[in-house]
C-alpha cells in the first residue's frame, strides 16, 4: 500500500539546494517542476513486508530535458545525494552515457560541487574527495561515484545503489539495449532502494 513521506522528499530537495552551481557558484535553486518531480519520486513509499520499513516505491526517474537546461548539474546533485545521504551502506553510484566524454560532464559538475562546499575541503578532514585520474568521487565511508565505460562485458559485478544514465536516446542498437539490461536487471538484489 502506497504511503507518503513528505519529509524524505524535502530532504532530497534541501540537499540539492545546498550545492553550488557551476555557472554562478551560488546554491542550486530548483525549478518548480524539479521540486515537484523530486517530491513525487522520493516521497512516495511502500512498506517493506519483510522489515516493516518504508522504502521508495519508484525505482526509475526518467526525465527528458532539452539541452542547456541544467540536466547535468541536476544529475550530479542527485548522484551526490545518493553517494552521501541516501542511507545506503558503501553506496556505488555509476555514471553512464553514450560515451565516457559525455558521462564526464556529470562527473565534472559533481566534482565542482564537492570542491566548493565543506564536503571536500581538506582543512575539515573531507567527507568526500575526487580522483580525476579514474573519474571517481569517494567518501571516507567507502562510497564511490564513478564514470564507467560504455561496454557491458565488465558491468555484471557492481551492486549499484544509483545509476545516472545521460543521453539515453543515444544508447542505440543492440549495444545500448545490452547496456541498459545489464545495468537494470537484477542489479538491485543487494540494495534496499536502488535508483
Amino acid at each position: 500500500m502506497e504511503e507518503r513521506d513528505e519529509e524524505s522528499g524535502r530532504f532530497v530537495c534541501d540537499f540539492v539546494e545546498r550545492l553550488p552551481t557551476t555557472d554562478t557558484g551560488k546554491p542550486f535553486r530548483l525549478y518548480e517542476w524539479q521540486r515537484e518531480t523530486l517530491m513525487e519520486f522520493y516521497s512516495t513509499m511502500e512498506r517493506d513486508e519483510e522489515s516493516g520499513r518504508l522504502l521508495r516505491k519508484y525505482q526509475y526517474l526518467y526525465l527528458e530535458i532539452p539541452k542547456k537546461n541544467g540536466k547535468s548539474e541536476f544529475a550530479a546533485g542527485l548522484g551526490l545525494y545518493h553517494l552521501i545521504a541516501d542511507g545506503e551502506a558503501r553506496p556505488q553510484v555509476g555514471i553512464f552515457a553514450a560515451d565516457k566524454t559525455n558521462a564526464d560532464i556529470i562527473y565534472q559538475c559533481a566534482k565542482y560541487m564537492v570542491e566548493h562546499t565543506a564536503l571536500g575541503q581538506p582543512e575539515h578532514d573531507p567527507l568526500v574527495w575526487c580522483r580525476d585520474s579514474v573519474r571517481e568521487i569517494r567518501t571516507r565511508f567507502g562510497g564511490v561515484m564513478k564514470v564507467y565505460s560504455g561496454d557491458v562485458d565488465n558491468k555484471h559485478g557492481p551492486s549499484f545503489s544509483a545509476i545516472l544514465c545521460d543521453e539515453l536516446h543515444a544508447w542505440s542498437g543492440r549495444a545500448g539495449r545490452d547496456r541498459w539490461n545489464v545495468l537494470t536487471t537484477g542489479s538491485d538484489a543487494a540494495r534496499r532502494q536502488q535508483t
